[in-house]
């Protein structure tokens, strides 16, 4: 009888074996650079895109306690705010400044019938306009910055003023708890507008727990992140300020300054962090590469390493190392990283950019060096780089191409079982894409490869909205709050 995969998997009854699908951070690589941002920029993550929603989600839990809801009844009155806000943004016109979107305003569109918002339906989990809501997104968030407390139902935190919040939301919680509201009403209800907290009493509210009064050494990373960034963009406006931040901080920061204090370590973490980014997205970029071969067409570890090997230049791991550019002009790092990466990518290149971030060990001192190679040993740290091409030096990098693939194949299988957890079902889930069927790899789709989010993005549009930048065709530049706010903390 022929060996089927339904026979080694076992009748109906037994159910399935285990299940796959796709997982992030294959190589788990990225908290060397995300923890450290996490302390930089406490309360910010890549998806807290607007702050006015800081307000109405402090303000939805606080409301939820005053009426003594549970935890799901909570959840269903902060997404019927999150409506009304997404609903407003959508038909206000005249917009203090221009923002992509509000959050589930893609939707919004669908729950309009005869000049009437049903908000009932578009707040619904699965069918609204969106699959569980926001909360996830800030409650978090509002917790860091002192808004919320940690209670699994969350009440309003030290730092959250009731007066400030329902003051700049007036008529927000009076619509939301309506299940039609009328287009006439929605727009009458501009001042609810994302555009329109920097003039309202929550703006200044949010202004206070972001970038004004720190009361914890968190809230002083932010607040010192914030002027290091109106900074950067004082001096290059531009249209990329992740890009202008990034560089300045990793290159244009002084080795071995004597300045000290607080500043100073805010600004050595965050060239820790800029220049370990780029080896991480080197290793990210990597794993796709050789990811696309697999999903091209299956093969062995062994094959793939050939494979590897086969798409690099025939030359030692010396030449490798001694054909870099300089890396540093008396106390400056030269930007080799950034040129590196505006190169057409190959895997080469790849390899040139994890070298580079070896060789970074012996130019950094510091917090810097600290903050750039972290406390792990097993993370393909720039150390363990180093090592590997001090070990060998005399290979041909085709060679040393080989053996690292089939590392890379079985440090991914490490972390992905290291993730594996039961279904409510039984059954074994492994996050991966990497599929191993007796030796012959695969897998299915397509593997991330961008940077770790330094969060400028968010970080540059919540200050947008509580202007103190202001964004247009030009770039970010600091607006004439964001001066005065620098003219007081830089």
């Amino acid at each position: 009888m022929a060996i089927t995969e339904a026979s080694i998997e076992g009748p109906a009854w037994t159910g399935i074996g285990i299940e796959e699908s796709a997982g992030r951070n294959p190589l788990r690589v990225e908290p060397a650079v995300s923890n450290v941002v996490d302390k930089l920029v406490p309360g910010v993550i890549t998806t807290t895109k607007h702050a006015r929603m800081y307000s109405v989600h402090s303000l939805g839990w606080s409301e939820a306690e005053a009426r003594g809801l549970d935890y799901e009844d909570a959840r269903a009155l902060i997404r019927r705010c999150e409506v009304i806000m997404a609903a407003v943004h959508h038909f206000h016109s005249g917009h203090r400044i221009e923002i992509n979107s509000a959050h589930g305003e893609d939707r919004i569109h669908r729950f309009i019938r005869d000049d009437q918002l049903n908000v009932a339906d578009a707040a619904r989990p699965g069918t609204g306009i969106s699959q569980y809501g926001f909360a996830n997104v800030y409650q978090g968030a509002c917790v860091v910055i002192g808004a919320l407390s940690t209670d699994r139902v969350p009440r309003p935190g030290p730092r959250f003023d009731e007066d400030a919040v329902r003051g700049g939301l007036h008529g927000l919680l009076e619509l939301a708890d309506r299940d039609q509201v009328s287009v006439d009403e929605i727009e009458s209800a501009a001042h609810l507008c994302l555009c329109e907290i920097a003039e309202a009493s929550d703006g200044d509210w949010l202004r206070r727990l972001l970038t004004e009064e720190p009361e914890t050494q968190s809230d002083r990373h932010r607040q010192i992140t914030c002027v290091l960034l109106l900074e950067a963009l004082r001096e290059h406006p531009s249209p990329d300020p992740t890009r202008v931040f990034r560089e300045r901080l990793a290159f244009e920061t002084p080795i071995g300054s004597d300045i000290e204090g607080e500043r100073a370590e805010v600004v050595a973490m965050w060239q820790g962090a800029a220049l370990r980014n780029y080896s991480v997205s080197a290793w990210r970029q990597l794993w796709r590469w050789l990811a696309s071969e697999l999903n091209r067409e299956p093969m062995t570890a062994e094959d793939l390493g050939s494979r590897f090997a086969d798409d690099l230049d025939d030359v030692s791991v010396e030449y490798l190392i001694e054909s870099l550019p300089d890396r540093r002009h008396e106390n400056k790092l030269l930007p080799l990283e950034a040129s590196l990466a505006d190169e057409t990518w190959s895997t080469m290149g790849a390899l040139k950019t994890l070298t580079v971030g070896a060789l970074r060990t012996g130019d950094l001192e510091g917090a810097a060096l600290k903050t750039f190679v972290g406390t792990e040993t097993d993370d393909l740290g720039p150390r363990w780089v180093l090592d590997l091409l001090d070990t060998n030096r005399n290979k041909k990098i085709r060679d040393l191409a080989s053996d690292l693939a089939v590392l890379l194949v079985r440090r991914a299988k490490r972390v992905a079982f290291s993730k594996m957890y039961l279904t409510r079902s039984g059954h074994p889930f492994v996050p991966s894409r990497l599929r191993d069927r007796d030796g012959l790899l695969s897998i299915n789709g397509e593997e991330g490869a961008g940077p770790v989010a330094l969060r400028t993005d968010s970080l540059v549009s919540i200050l947008s909205e509580l202007d103190l930048l202001k964004v247009d065709t030009g770039g970010a530049v600091p607006s004439d709050r964001g001066r005065t706010f620098l003219s007081r903390h830089a």
